[in-house]
């Protein structure tokens, strides 16, 4: 219910039956913003350690 915003449940279980794979989806996009987000912080860590080697 929190996630939808609606006071009422019986508000939030109309609308659900309408986005079965909602969270799925949900789930694999922010995975995919994790994982670019770690590459993106590794590379520049080491781009970092390569300066301060010089």
């Amino acid at each position: 219910m929190e996630r939808m915003g609606h006071s009422q449940i019986m508000t939030t279980q109309k609308y659900l039956h309408t986005l079965p794979d909602a969270d799925d989806k949900a789930l694999a996009a922010f995975e995919s913003v994790r994982r670019r987000s770690a590459r993106e912080s590794s590379s520049l860590q080491g781009a970092d350690r390569s300066e301060r080697e010089r």
